[in-house]
């Protein structure tokens, strides 16, 4: 605002901010894109702290897959929902990840709910670029295997028990001697049927 001659004269700037706009609205629909993407995924998701193992993000499916509520997923890490036998496995790689020695793993490992059962996972680590390098974290990815790998082990049984049955049949027609007859089935029970010890 200035006075010319008795006369107040005003004075604007006009900024176009439709780009900036467009951007920010484009953004927004992008995070909504991305955080639908995220909650509805088949797959279950966590952001986790490469160091730590601090789950600080979790969709639904992944706290399904774990057992557990996502309040209860966000207050844990992932040591303690996996299986005992698998943890150690588990950090291996994750200090091969951390060292960078390589940029992301898969593997099969089991969560372990509260109620003592386990649950088998295909699960897949890859490192995420965050501007605070003193506290690396990556993205899991896991997907429940627990019918595929209840299937493998009952054809694995069934298999056993084939090759017991067809070697003993085998043995029955080849051995007249009971002794060695009796003794041959007991080998085939533990070598073909994968038992610890067999006696007749």
């Amino acid at each position: 605002r200035r006075e010319q001659r008795g006369k107040v004269i005003l004075q604007a700037t006009v900024c176009d901010i439709t780009e900036r706009k467009q951007a920010e609205e484009a953004l927004r629909a992008s995070e909504e894109r991305f955080k639908t993407m995220f909650v509805q995924a088949p797959l279950g998701i966590a952001m986790i702290d490469s160091l730590t193992g601090h789950i600080y993000e979790a969709n639904p499916r992944f706290a399904e897959i774990a057992g557990k509520s996502i309040e209860e997923m966000v207050s844990t890490d992932w040591m303690q929902i996996t299986h005992p036998d698998d943890v150690q496995a588990g950090l291996v790689k994750m200090a091969l990840l951390n060292a960078g020695k390589i940029n992301g793993f898969r593997m099969e490992s089991r969560y372990f709910h509260r109620d003592g059962t386990a649950v088998w996972i295909d699960m897949t680590v890859r490192p995420l670029m965050v501007e605070d390098k003193a506290h690396p974290r990556h993205l899991c990815m896991v997907q429940d295997i627990t019918e595929r790998k209840n299937a493998e082990a009952k054809i694995a049984h069934l298999n056993r028990v084939y090759a017991v049955q067809s070697g003993i049949n085998t043995l029955i027609m080849r051995v007249r001697d009971r002794d060695e007859l009796f003794r041959e089935a007991c080998r085939i029970a533990v070598e073909a049927g994968g038992l610890p010890m067999s006696m007749i």
